[in-house]
């Protein structure tokens, strides 16, 4: 080793203990690296009951149904006195599954049943994201407007 490779392995040392890179970097790696492959994580969207409504629209819960590679999920958001319930049907993969509900302010969990029903309720009303965790990987909705 030659004294300018050792010189320059010291201060290499002496900037990732001094001058390391601030958190917000190796947060934004993380997020670059899950976006390469963005379009086969992003369950596609099928149907969504406010898209489909006629000028006069009922009360009801909003459904909304997504597809990817080897399942579905049926979505049905309704508005409640303690925010939002989110009810599905994860359908394809065999046995449960973990569905997560993302607000902007709170991240919530349930495992699906045998059958794939799953039920939320008191969901913070506003934006929401489901994400469906499988055997073979995750899936989400991405944000839907309540």
């Amino acid at each position: 080793m030659s004294d300018d490779d050792e010189l320059m392995a010291r201060l290499s040392r002496i900037a990732a203990e001094v001058d390391s890179p601030p958190d917000l970097v190796a947060e934004a790696a993380r997020a670059a690296f899950v976006t390469r492959r963005l379009d086969a994580e992003l369950a596609e969207l099928v149907s969504d009951s406010d898209r489909e409504a006629s000028a006069v629209r009922g009360s009801g819960p909003r459904t909304l149904a997504f597809r990817w590679e080897g399942a579905d999920l049926e979505l049905q958001l309704e508005p409640s006195s303690g925010g939002l319930e989110v009810r599905g049907l994860v359908a394809g993969p065999s046995g449960p599954v973990l569905v997560v509900v993302d607000t902007p302010a709170t991240s919530r969990e349930v495992e699906s049943d045998d059958l794939g029903w799953f039920s939320l309720a008191d969901v913070p009303a506003g934006p929401v994201r489901v994400t469906v965790r499988t055997e073979p990987g995750e899936v989400s909705t991405g944000w839907i407007r309540t």
